[in-house]
């Protein structure tokens, strides 16, 4: 159904890590008025695209710490395919790019990075990623702050990710 959701394809990234920064400039501002906040905010962005990490390092107001993860230059990074299921998937190839060992390492950074999601004060998610369902379940239980944009801008998160369909 990706392609039939034209809307949640990300054209412009500059336009929409802008969107993200402001959201997020917007939340440390009311989270400060509301709560003692000490020590400044941190900033986590998740991913592997050295693009997008610098962006937010050279974009964040002064004072503000951006965390991320190691960028993957090794032999197996450079083979890893652009885009797609690097795991697998029944209608995917790209699996077969990487060793099994290669694999459960990459699961491992991905979920490292999906945990350190949850146990941020407020997540951020600017497009459809099953990569965000685990952060979102944990900072609903801690009764974290959610924004997942919509068509043009980001709202609150208010359902219960654990309510059946």
């Amino acid at each position: 159904n990706w392609e039939g959701r034209k809307w949640r394809h990300v054209n412009n990234k500059d336009a929409m890590m802008g969107m993200v920064l402001e959201e997020m400039i917007k939340f440390s501002k009311d989270k400060a008025n509301s709560e003692k906040t000490e020590g400044g905010v941190s900033l986590f962005v998740a991913g592997d695209d050295p693009n997008i990490q610098g962006w937010f390092q050279n974009n964040v107001p002064t004072g503000w710490k951006v965390i991320m993860p190691e960028v993957d230059t090794s032999e197996t990074a450079k083979r890893l395919p652009e885009s797609g299921v690097w795991f697998g998937d029944s209608k995917s190839n790209t699996s077969a790019i990487l060793t099994p060992d290669e694999k459960n390492d990459k699961m491992a950074e991905a979920m490292a990075d999906m945990i350190l999601l949850g146990q941020c004060d407020g997540l951020f998610a600017p497009t459809y990623s099953s990569f965000i369902i685990l952060p979102i379940m944990m900072s609903y239980i801690r009764d974290a702050a959610i924004f997942i944009r919509n068509r043009e801008e980001f709202e609150p998160f208010r359902d219960d990710p654990f309510k059946k369909p």
